[in-house]
Formats: structure tokens, C-alpha cells, sequence
């Protein structure tokens, strides 16, 4: 878990833990995480999280929170060494965190069966080849509701 303010970090790290049942592991040199995840919002974050792209882009899957308002509505940059990455909306709560989980099982499953070669291997439907990165990417969770309602003939409100 990198870049995450410390009451952020501590409900993360409930709903990972005890609602997941996830291990969380110490950025150390002989960790294998499945999973990373970053604050994409926090610029420190992010420069420590591209120093573990060698070492873990490609067997881990890069899952981007996004906390800060002004990067909601624009794409993920994405760093190099990561084949694949998973993005989890605003509100950063259980159920989103799940979703954000949930997507990136099926990532992570062909990091594993294809190892380097995974590029070759991975295109589906969402994803999108990055020019600038060379990489292939998607945010799966763009497809699965979030269990909010959407305004329908409400009064008051507009379409």
C-alpha cells in the first residue's frame, strides 16, 4: 500500500484484512505481491511505486485509488513496468474496494499463466493499447454498478 493517508490506510487496511481476508506485505526485496496498491493522487507515492515496477510489474497488478477530486474524470497514467492495472473510484469504501479486488483477479490469473509473455496473451474487450507506455491496460471496474441509484423521474431533478 503506497501513498495513503494514515485514517485511509487504517480502513484499507480493515477491508482488506478482515473483510478480504488479504495478507498485506512489506515493500521489501523478497516480497511477491499479488497486488499493489497506490493513491494515484500522491505524486510521492507514485515515484516510489515506479521504483518497484521492475520487481514487481510483472507479477503484480497495479490497483489505483483514486482520492483526489481533480483526477477523477481523467485517465490513469500509467507506469511503465505494469502490464496491467485496475482503478477504484471515489468512494473508497468496502464495496468499491472489492470491485477494485474483483477485477483484478482475472489480471492477475494471466500474469501468471503467461509470466513476460503476458502482453501477447492479454487483450480482451476493455482493453487499450497506450503509444506513450507501449502497454496494454483497462479499468474493468467502468462496466460493474456501484449500488448507487440513478436519479429517475424524481421530481426536481434533471436528465
Amino acid at each position: 500500500m503506497f501513498g495513503f493517508p494514515e485514517f485511509v490506510r487504517k480502513s484499507l487496511r480493515t477491508y482488506l484484512c478482515e473483510w478480504y481476508d488479504c495478507i498485506l506485505l512489506e515493500n521489501t526485496g523478497d516480497v511477491k505481491p499479488d497486488i499493489v496498491l497506490v493513491d494515484e493522487g500522491n505524486e510521492e507515492a507514485l515515484d516510489e511505486v515506479k521504483k518497484t515496477a521492475k520487481a514487481y510489474g510483472l507479477q503484480a497488478v497495479l490497483l489505483s485509488a483514486v482520492l483526489v477530486i481533480s483526477k477523477m474524470g481523467k485517465r490513469m497514467d500509467t507506469i511503465r513496468g505494469y502490464k496491467k492495472w485496475e482503478r477504484i473510484p471515489r468512494p473508497i469504501g468496502p464495496s468499491n474496494v472489492g470491485k477494485g479486488l474483483m477485477g483484478c483477479l482475472p489480471k492477475l490469473d494471466e500474469l501468471k499463466k503467461y509470466g513476460p509473455e503476458a502482453a501477447a496473451d492479454i487483450q480482451d474487450t476493455r482493453s487499450r493499447f497506450d503509444l506513450r507506455t507501449g502497454e496494454l491496460s483497462s479499468d474493468s471496474t467502468k462496466d460493474i454498478s456501484n449500488g448507487l441509484p440513478i436519479c429517475q423521474n424524481i421530481p426536481g431533478t434533471k436528465r
